[in-house]
């Protein structure tokens, strides 16, 4: 199913993502200068909204500083089984994600702060440009390999973790952001659908036996989760939450 962005962006979690693109990439190629290209740019990211928060003091600073610990500390390892093919999937699901949140974020925050409003819809513009790199590199993969392209993309387009998912309250604060009509399973249904008509994974042809299970599953992971989504809508109702990085300040959302 979805998988929450929460407050927890790759950005924060850069080493992380660092390290995972280089094993998988290797570091003995072309990929490695860009890998360092591609990290220097997300650090930028993460310095701006971090020192954002830092300075404006709009969060509990000393539980958002133990909070970054603890989130880099508990590590994150995706089950992408040394394939490669899975990394151009998940980075091109997860970037569009990251551009969709950031993008949201920045149209409600800007009502009240028009700086952090700027901040993020040029984060997001970047980000977009990110998810254009992926989506290609993804397109030449399946244009060479599509079986095995095929099956990498069944494996991780019905579910995507971020970092995040071992944070205290990660869930709780995923439930606000879909309230707050941020980032949730709608989203997440768009940018699988959108995939699936760019890759044109509907009409690749020529498939043996596994790319063929591969494509059907494919073509039912959105149904599925319009599935999901009505179930969490129809069971979701008014709730009240606190968390203590923002200063343990009660609020209730619809």
């Amino acid at each position: 199913m979805w998988r929450s962005r929460s407050t927890r962006s790759p950005e924060e979690g850069l080493p992380h993502f660092h390290r995972l693109l280089a094993t998988y990439l290797g570091g003995d190629t072309f990929w490695a200068k860009w890998n360092n290209l591609w990290t220097a740019e997300e650090d930028r990211h993460g310095a701006v909204l971090h020192d954002y928060a830092h300075d404006s003091k709009i969060l509990d600073n000393p539980v958002l500083e133990r909070m970054q610990f603890e989130y880099l500390k508990a590590g994150f390892e995706p089950q992408w089984d040394k394939d490669p093919y899975r990394v151009f999937v998940y980075t091109s699901l997860q970037e569009r994600a990251t551009q969709v949140s950031h993008a949201n974020t920045g149209k409600l925050a800007g009502e009240y702060e028009p700086l952090i409003g700027e901040v993020l819809a040029n984060v997001a513009k970047e980000e977009a440009r990110h998810y254009v790199f992926y989506r290609e590199i993804f397109q030449r993969v399946l244009e060479r390999d599509p079986n095995n392209a095929m099956v990498s993309a069944s494996l991780v387009m019905p579910s995507i973790d971020m970092p995040g998912v071992s944070m205290p309250h990660f869930r709780e604060m995923g439930d606000v952001i879909r309230r707050a009509g941020i980032y949730g399973p709608r989203d997440y249904i768009k940018i699988v659908d959108d995939l699936i008509k760019f890759w044109a994974l509907d009409k690749v042809e020529g498939l043996n036996e596994m790319g063929k299970k591969a494509q059907e599953k494919i073509m039912g992971i959105t149904a599925r989760l319009e599935r999901i989504a009505d179930a969490m809508e129809t069971r979701s109702k008014a709730k009240t939450f606190a968390f203590n990085v923002a200063f343990a300040r009660e609020f209730s959302m619809e």
